[in-house]
């Protein structure tokens, strides 16, 4: 029986494609935040550029999170 609390550490290759993935991710995500319009004058467009700034933030602490840490411990 398998205990229930156990932790899974990531290994270097494991982790190193994790970042490879994020930033990959990054680069696309703010390809399409460049080709917004400069002037954000409806909803839709504030909406768009607000989702795209949030996932951009989110993958930059992922990444830096994961840079950080040489050791990550994942529970199952």
């Amino acid at each position: 029986m398998q205990e229930r609390n156990a932790l899974y550490q990531v290994t270097p290759e494991e982790r190193k494609k994790l970042i490879t993935g994020l930033k990959q991710r990054w680069q696309t995500l703010y390809r399409q935040y460049q080709t917004l319009s400069i002037m954000v004058d409806t909803q839709p467009k504030v909406n768009k550029k607000l989702l795209l700034e949030n996932e951009l933030n989110m993958l930059e602490h992922d990444i830096e999170f994961l840079e950080r840490f040489d050791t990550i411990l994942v529970g199952s």
